[in-house]
């Protein structure tokens, strides 16, 4: 991805104004902010940034008097400016992308020469019965309350087919939008009564889970789960998932939809 800012927005403008400057010094800032947000799913994002080409909508500019501003001393050509958009992107760059941090089970990030990598962390810190059984007697709106009124998750995670309250350690995922591989390291990473916590990117057109996963976990004795994506629509689903609603909680994701997900060939780092 390649935005196109300008030399004003880092040094300010000398005729265009100070809107224009700022405007250009946003674009550049949102650059950056974009290419940390975007790294893990192994996109790149970088600015152009050109200073003053000799165009005809610069012929009324005070030329010498911004020449004066550039090194060289003369204004950009614009066979100087296609000749490098033609070059881009540079070869043997080494371009660097944002590395988040783990997230609790399993997670995912990508770095130069990899274009994903994931680690999964087995063992992880539970809180003790006592103190879970303590919150299922209370509401989630009190224990919002008691967090400053934050904390509660976003209004378009429902539960599926009946009404749910689900309470347990979080076993946490980030995974790839539409890529469930490391939800099926983390029905191995969960243990009886936890709730198994999905960051799928809040991408609701794709089923990133299905029958054979909700029994799995079910099986496993898992407490619920907490999808930020899409979950299937087959009557074989719906029938599993109505059936687990009625013993207990189970499942709240963002959407439901038929489309199945992949499970993309990754690097794997196992830690214990």
């Amino acid at each position: 991805m390649i935005n196109i800012g300008s030399l004003a927005g880092q040094v300010g403008g000398l005729v265009v104004g100070a809107n224009y400057a700022v405007s250009k010094a946003g674009v550049i800032c949102f650059t950056k902010s974009l290419a940390k947000e975007l790294a893990p799913y192994g996109i790149n994002v970088n600015c152009v940034a050109p200073g003053v080409v000799d165009t005809e909508m610069t012929q009324a500019f005070p030329r010498e008097e911004m020449a004066k501003t550039i090194p060289l001393r003369k204004l950009g050509s614009r066979r100087m400016w296609l000749t490098w958009c033609s070059s881009w992107p540079p070869r043997n760059r080494n371009i660097s992308r944002a590395r988040p941090s783990a997230s609790t089970a399993a997670s995912s990030w990508a770095e130069p020469g990899r274009s994903r990598m994931y680690i999964i962390i087995r063992e992880i810190e539970r809180p003790k019965r006592e103190v879970i059984e303590g919150y299922r007697m209370l509401s989630t709106g009190n224990i919002c309350d008691a967090m400053g009124r934050y904390g509660g998750m976003s209004a378009s995670i429902q539960p599926i087919l009946e009404k749910c309250k689900m309470v347990g350690p979080a076993v946490t995922v980030k995974i790839y939008p539409a890529d469930n591989l490391m939800l099926h390291k983390a029905t191995e990473v969960a243990k009886p009564g936890d709730v198994i916590v999905v960051d799928a990117g809040g991408y609701a057109d794709m089923a990133i889970l299905g029958d054979l996963l909700c029994l799995l976990c079910k099986t496993k004795g898992v407490e619920g789960i907490v999808l930020d994506g899409g979950c299937g629509t087959s009557r074989g689903f719906e029938s599993l998932i109505s059936r687990f609603s009625q013993q207990g909680s189970f499942l709240l994701a963002r959407s439901r939809t038929r489309q199945a997900p992949s499970m993309s060939p990754s690097i794997v780092e196992d830690k214990p």
